[in-house]
C-alpha cells in the first residue's frame, strides 16, 4: 500500500491541482476559499460514518480496535467540543464565516460523490480496498492540510490568528493513516498465507 501511494502522490501532486495552485499564489480570494470550506464541512461531519461499517467487517478484536481509535479520533476522543465537525466549524467562524451560512448551506455535489464514494466502497469492495482508501485519504489530506495552513497563516485570514492545531498540522491524519497501513499489513498477511 505505501509503494502506491507514494507512486499516486508523485503522479499527482497536491501543489499542481488547480485550486492549491490558485490558493497558493494568490490568485484565490478569502470569499472562494470560505465557500470551498463551507462546502468541505460535510465531508468532514460525514467521515466517520463508513468506517463505523468497515470496523463491523473486522473479526478480530485488535484489529477492529484499530479503526475504532481512530473513530474515538474523530469523535474527539469522548470530548465532543474536540469532535473533527466541531473544531472545523470553530476554524470556520475563526475564517469569518457565520453560523447562519453554515445552517444555510447545501450539500456540494462533488462532497456528495466523495462521500457516497467512500460508503459504497465501504458497503461494497473487498475490506483491504477499503483500508486502502481511508489510508490514502488520510495520507492526502495531510498534504492538503500543509498547504492551507501555510496559505491560510500567511494572508492573515484567521482573525484570531490562531490555528487549528488539529486540522492544519498533520499529526493526527499521520496516526491515522499509520493505524490503516498497519490494519492493512495485518489483514492482508492474514488473508494471504504466502505473505506470513
Amino acid at each position: 500500500m505505501n509503494k502506491y501511494i507514494e507512486k499516486l502522490k508523485l503522479e499527482t501532486p497536491i501543489n499542481k491541482q488547480p485550486f492549491f495552485e490558485m490558493l497558493v499564489d494568490g490568485r484565490l480570494s478569502l470569499e472562494k476559499f470560505q465557500e470551498t470550506q463551507i462546502s468541505f464541512l460535510d465531508a468532514v461531519l460525514f467521515f466517520s460514518l463508513p468506517m463505523f461499517i468497515l470496523a463491523s467487517k473486522i473479526d478480530s478484536y485488535e484489529q477492529r480496535q484499530i479503526v475504532i481509535n481512530n473513530i474515538l479520533d474523530e469523535h474527539g476522543n469522548g470530548d465532543l467540543k474536540n469532535a473533527h465537525g466541531n473544531t472545523f466549524k470553530e476554524y470556520l467562524y475563526d475564517l469569518g464565516i457565520e453560523k447562519p451560512e453554515l445552517l444555510q448551506r447545501k450539500p456540494h455535489d462533488a462532497v456528495i460523490n466523495f462521500n457516497q464514494t467512500i460508503m459504497k466502497t465501504v458497503k461494497n469492495r473487498d475490506i483491504l480496498v477499503s483500508i486502502a482508501m481511508f489510508g490514502m485519504i488520510e495520507d492526502r489530506y495531510a498534504q492538503m492540510s500543509k498547504l492551507l495552513a501555510q496559505s491560510v497563516l500567511g494572508r492573515g485570514w484567521l482573525q484570531k490568528k490562531i490555528c487549528l492545531i488539529t486540522h492544519f498540522t498533520g499529526n493526527w491524519i499521520f496516526i491515522m493513516r499509520s493505524r490503516f497501513t498497519i490494519l492493512y499489513d495485518q489483514i492482508g498477511n492474514s488473508q494471504n498465507p504466502m505473505k506470513k
